[in-house]
């Protein structure tokens, strides 16, 4: 700021604006057919029929979301976790709605419980103050340029869903056979049939259980997709034991140690691997709880991540809103995964879960969903192609991001080339911001 452009001056905000305080106004108060907006910190909060400000003004989070600026041309209702401002003819609205912006009021929190900003701290901040004429010509140019910065990262979060939209389309394919269509045409003949694999994992379970084994009930597919040949429809419960995870009590600190992970349905990523636990267990608490071994397929079933998946490659214990799938050795896990996660299967999921505001999903019902089971080796060639396909889209996605990152900097470098006077050209035609803060000073007086 020692820098700046003839013309401009160094002062204090609290010598061009005054941050008056918001006025109290609780949600069963406020009429919610009002035409006035009523704003929080994070901007509006409901509606109401009465305004407390009457012109144009700048809302500044007092409490909570401290320094957030949001901008009303109309008159509205600022409430008491705020500070509000009204600029006058001598200064420009949106000039100081950037400015207010780029000053960062939040680095003002002193408070150790909910964030606050003292506004005495916030008038001693020291700003850049330039003619008024040129604060319009300021004003003009970063809209200028947020509104191609907009333009472009609206581009990218658009092409971010389509690739969003991509992934499930790719999976889609996958469980339908289309991904591995060409795949079996040039194995034709060298493929087992996904009948004898199940046939196969039922002789070897109740070759395992003995009398305590239950052949499989039949499944209707007459409402089912049609699969490629050699395919075959199964119960989630005819590839491995379906079991409901359990809580040790957290009255018996020795439960919990360091020994086995404790999956919990906010450890599932649905990014495939499951490859950390917030809690874990000691040896005395996993016999608490019920063991899964590596390469079990966890699946949440209750609450707003209803079909939330994971892959564990640790051996644990999982909670009682997660049902664990114990997979057969035949069943490729990750192929297990990715039919999971597939909206076929997550489509199961939600149409058998409780039409409740807590949907659930029993172990019951779980294990009865349908599920599609290609060849052992066309498992494996349907998980290659997948990741192969899943790579190119993360990559896609770490680029957006990366882009997305940049946009965002390039909007702080505006605001920074704009308050240092950088930004548009100087006009020496245009009155001192000095005569114009005397002016500022006497009306405040008033």
């Amino acid at each position: 700021m020692n820098q700046l452009p003839k013309g401009w001056i160094n002062t204090k905000l609290g010598d061009i604006v005054e941050f008056k305080y918001g006025k109290g106004l609780t949600k069963s108060d406020r009429n919610i057919d009002g035409q006035y907006n009523v704003y929080g910190s994070n901007g509006i909060v409901g509606q109401h029929h009465k305004y407390l400000v009457d012109q144009p003004s700048l809302i500044v989070g007092r409490k909570g979301a401290i320094g957030e600026v949001h901008k009303s041309l109309k008159p509205c209702w600022p409430i008491d976790t705020t500070y509000y401002l009204v600029p006058t003819d001598l200064s420009d609205i949106d000039f100081l709605y950037y400015l207010i912006r780029s000053i960062g009021l939040k680095k003002l929190d002193k408070s150790t419980a909910i964030p606050g900003l003292n506004r005495g701290d916030a008038y001693q901040i020291n700003i850049p103050l330039p003619p008024l004429p040129e604060q319009h010509r300021i004003v003009a140019k970063i809209e200028e340029l947020f509104t191609r910065l907009d333009a472009g990262v609206a581009a990218l979060t658009n092409a971010k869903t389509l690739l969003k939209q991509y992934r499930q389309a790719v999976l889609k394919a996958a469980v339908e056979g289309r991904l591995t269509e060409e795949w079996r045409k040039e194995h034709a003949g060298e493929i087992e049939p996904a009948s004898v694999l199940l046939e196969r994992i039922q002789a070897e379970r109740k070759q395992r259980l003995g009398k305590n084994y239950k052949p499989p009930k039949p499944i209707d597919t007459s409402n089912l997709l049609e699969l490629p040949e050699g395919w075959a429809w199964a119960r989630v419960t005819s590839i491995g034991e379906v079991v409901t995870g359990t809580t040790p009590s957290k009255k018996r600190p020795e439960y919990y140690g360091n020994d086995y992970p404790f999956y919990k349905p906010t450890d599932l990523n649905c990014g495939y691997y499951v490859h950390k636990s917030a809690d874990s267990l000691s040896v005395d608490g996993i016999k608490r709880a019920r063991s899964l071994p590596a390469n079990t397929i966890l699946v949440t079933c209750i609450g707003a991540t209803i079909g939330k998946t994971g892959l564990i490659r640790r051996a644990g214990a999982s909670n009682q809103q997660i049902n664990a799938i114990l997979n057969e050795s035949a069943i490729i896990p990750e192929y297990l995964f990715f039919t999971i996660i597939s909206p076929f299967f997550q489509n199961g999921i939600l149409s058998k879960a409780s039409s409740t505001t807590l949907p659930i999903l029993n172990k019951s019902k779980f294990e009865e969903l349908p599920i599609m089971i290609p060849s052992t080796d066309e498992q494996l060639a349907i998980v290659s192609e997948i990741e192969r396909m899943f790579s190119i889209i993360d990559e896609s996605e770490q680029i957006i991001d990366a882009e997305l990152q940049r946009a965002q900097s390039l909007r702080q470098s505006i605001l920074k080339r704009a308050f240092a006077g950088k930004l548009v050209p100087q006009d020496p035609a245009d009155e001192p911001a000095s005569v114009l803060l005397e002016r500022i000073r006497k009306e405040k007086k008033i």
